[in-house]
């Protein structure tokens, strides 16, 4: 299957030479020349008075408040009546305490979504796990694509196939429709491929795949509890619930791991140089970060926040084995947002997709979208403007922007003035659109398809100020008649009641 050349070039790839100054890799430095020093415990003095002093609780709150939770065994499948054992610092088997507690309702809703997880495999075997996105697209990471990618990046070298636990007997085939491994055009790290279901809605009709996911898409929180579902190790279906490492404290957490393994750190330092951790990952705010233990054959595993949206892509960790066991220092995660706002520029600009192809897709996504969170909403808001503001660059934009607005007339009256508020504020941030009106911007367009479009936007922008004006036209209308008709009372001329009552006399 052919794959567009555009999106296949060969990527720029995420690792970075591990000898770059970071905090991470400083820390690393020391610890190969010299021994770690004796982990720094507290212990009650009689000068402290059997009390921590400020300083202490300065340096101990990060290290005993972690922030992370492993999850020892998860619920799977619909059997929800299975516990969570979660372990929170303490030892579970010894006390048999449940530290952690999730509320049924919000069990159900994450049951419900991890119906969209499936295998994605190579030959039959499992190489990692991807998600319905939206229509009949996939997404998962680009590194498990990559590797069946041929030598000119134009075709898939394997059979590439996903399996759905509800659709079991089925193996279904895919293609890459587009991918980036590296940075964009904003230089935010990116690792994420989206594949397209191949055959006929025959073979898979749309009301067998499960719900997608694309409408439940937000912003990464930067603390918090979440939620990763995946296959681990291609096993059944498993949810894992940690806590967000917080941006501050990823040196911390690092150097508390080293301290409770040292006997470890001779294969944390083969692995380090071996495969060539990118430690820079670690500087950037942006990535999430948490201890989840979610190892081998789970990249590409949807992270849900508390309030059940999906918020990142389980991408990859600091993983290395001793004694023929896996261990992990720290994972991380992709925002889902610059995932799928890149995912839509891709389908755009792709330049070996047919046009009309491209706008399906795009009404497919677009009607997803607007179903959504307020993220989504604003996300689409920065999309339109950008599309106006190339308006006269491609042929394709005008009727681009005619889909994007035709995907508003199914949604709720709620939806159309959350994006119309959104698109005046994106509108506003343009240099060239700041305050424009809706003269200046009909005058922007230069053809008949271009002037249709910025109609129809018009329209769509300005249609709560029409329905003012019209509302104030009415009131003022009603308040004439209310006046006349008050005149001719006083001038004892017979109003609507004495009309209907001489009426009345008359056929009496």
């Amino acid at each position: 299957m052919e794959v567009p050349p555009e999106i296949c070039e060969k990527p720029s790839t995420l690792r970075h030479p591990a000898t770059k100054q970071t905090r991470i890799t400083q820390y690393l430095k020391k610890v190969k020349s010299r021994r770690i020093k004796k982990q720094n415990t507290w212990r009650p003095s009689k000068c402290q008075g059997g009390r921590m002093s400020t300083e202490m609780k300065e340096v101990m709150t990060p290290i005993i408040q972690t922030p992370s939770v492993n999850v020892k065994e998860a619920t799977t499948g619909p059997q929800v009546h299975n516990v969570m054992k979660i372990q929170n610092g303490k030892d579970f088997q010894n006390f048999g305490k449940i530290t952690h507690a999730i509320e049924m309702t919000k069990m159900k809703t994450l049951l419900k979504l991890g119906e969209s997880v499936c295998k994605v495999c190579v030959n039959g075997r499992v190489c990692g796990i991807g998600f319905l996105l939206f229509q009949r697209f996939i997404l998962t990471n680009a590194h498990v694509v990559l590797h069946i990618l041929n030598d000119n990046m134009q075709q898939l070298s394997q059979l590439f196939t996903v399996t759905f636990d509800e659709l079991p007997d089925r193996k279904i085939p895919v293609e890459v429709t587009a991918y980036r491994y590296g940075h964009d055009s904003s230089y935010r790290p990116l690792n994420y491929a989206l594949l397209q279901l191949v055959g006929s809605e025959e073979n898979v009709p749309p009301n067998l795949l499960p719900p997608a996911l694309l409408s439940k898409c937000s912003h990464s929180p930067q603390e918090g509890k979440i939620f990763i579902i995946g296959h681990a190790e291609g096993d059944e279906k498993k949810m894992c619930i940690t806590f967000i490492t917080e941006f501050e404290k990823r040196p911390m957490a690092f150097c508390r791991y080293f301290s409770e393994n040292r006997g470890h750190l001779a294969e944390i330092m083969e692995s380090l140089w071996k495969e060539k951790w990118d430690f820079e990952l670690m500087d950037n705010p942006h990535v999430m970060t948490y201890d989840a233990s979610f190892l081998h054959g789970t990249s590409g595993s949807p992270v849900f926040q508390d309030s059940c949206q999906l918020v990142s892509l389980h991408t990859g960790g600091y993983s290395y084995t001793k004694d023929g066991k896996s261990y992990s220092i720290m994972e991380h995660a992709f925002p889902i947002m610059a995932i799928v706002q890149d995912i839509l520029y891709k389908l755009l600009h792709n330049k070996v997709m047919q046009n009309q192809h491209k706008l399906d897709y795009l009404a497919g996504f677009s009607r997803e979208a607007l179903r959504g969170t307020q993220d989504m909403i604003c996300m689409m808001a920065e999309f339109i403007t950008e599309v106006v503001l190339k308006l006269g660059e491609d042929q394709l934009y005008p009727s681009a922007l005619q889909v994007l607005l035709n995907a508003t007339k199914g949604t709720t009256q709620r939806v159309k003035t959350q994006l119309r508020k959104a698109l005046g504020v994106a509108i506003n941030t343009k240099p060239s659109f700041k305050d424009i009106s809706q003269e200046g911007m009909l005058t922007m367009a230069n053809t008949g398809e271009e002037n249709s479009g910025m109609k129809t936007l018009c329209r769509f922008l300005f249609e709560e100020e029409r329905r003012a004006l019209k509302d104030i036209h009415l009131n003022v209308l009603g308040e004439d008649k209310q006046q006349m008709k008050n005149r001719g009372k006083a001038k004892g001329r017979p109003g609507r009641e004495g009309n209907m009552q001489s009426k009345a006399l008359m056929r009496f």
